[in-house]
């Protein structure tokens, strides 16, 4: 195809993907055959998507997410966009979960859900979908949260080494899940042999097996462990630290609630 000069040519591509080549090729040809029906179909599939986000009961979604009222567009901009943020990683064509919301993507890890990721979204996931969130929970805690850094949707796996935010991320998915949804039977819920409240305590208090002999601090690790990118931020981190004394506090509390003050005293 040659163009002369200023003048423009569009090319309508149509993708399809599936097992069998005849209905492969049947599909791609009906969306060619129809394309503006099809492409303008996408659009309308979309908006349908990022407006059931803020419905509730929605057929889309397990929650909701607040509508926010407001005169300051710019404001409002910020906060409808940070939704579609979240929609353009949401996948619902993978094997392990009816719906996952992918780390890095596009450009890389398209499959996997990191823990320090996922954490940037606990209260939005605890609003949007805590059924998922629920079911991703009692999996990283079933798989074992120091066997990797993320799990791979295609295959149901754990990749990566261990990561020193694995401990604090999965403790706030757990207490925005817990906080959100007032799902306090969560607590007594067995995953691996421990109850949920168990796990908590256990990742509250798992910085005592970091720390290094004549040390008082636990140590994370080299930069594999932590921000590949910032050499310097590694070992006795002191943010890390910190966590595990809020983890702690935190979990005093949910003790208390419980009952159990003696463990609840242990903890401060």
């Amino acid at each position: 195809m040659t163009l002369r000069p200023k003048a423009a040519l569009v090319i309508n591509y149509a993708l399809a993907i599936g097992e069998q080549d005849e209905a492969v090729h049947d599909l791609a040809g009906n969306l060619a055959a129809r394309f503006d029906v099809a492409f303008k179909q996408v659009q309308t599939d979309w908006q349908k998507r990022f407006d059931a986000m803020f419905t509730p009961k929605n057929s889309c979604f397990s929650g909701h997410l607040p509508v926010l009222v407001t005169s300051d567009e710019k404001m409002r901009r910020m906060y409808y966009m940070s939704a579609v943020s979240l929609l353009s990683v949401l996948r619902t064509g993978f094997p392990m979960a009816p719906r996952v919301y992918v780390s890095n993507t596009p450009e890389s890890n398209c499959t996997m859900m990191y823990f320090w990721d996922t954490r940037e979204w606990a209260t939005t996931l605890a609003l949007l979908d805590p059924v998922m969130l629920k079911q991703y929970l009692r999996d990283w805690l079933g798989k074992g949260i120091y066997n990797g850094y993320a799990e791979e949707y295609l295959t149901g796996t754990l990749q990566g080494p261990w990561y020193s935010a694995n401990d604090y991320s999965v403790f706030m998915l757990l207490k925005d899940y817990l906080s959100v949804t007032g799902d306090s039977a969560f607590f007594s819920e067995k995953i691996n042999g421990q109850t949920v409240l168990q796990h908590l305590d256990a990742i509250a208090t798992n910085w005592k097996k970091l720390v290094r002999p004549g040390r008082t601090l636990a140590d994370y690790g080299g930069a594999a462990n932590l921000l590949e990118c910032v050499p310097t931020y590694i070992h006795e981190v002191a943010s890390f630290n910190a966590a595990n004394v809020w983890m702690m506090r935190r979990v005093a509390e949910i003790h208390v609630a419980e009952g159990n003050k003696a463990r609840a005293e242990e903890l401060r």
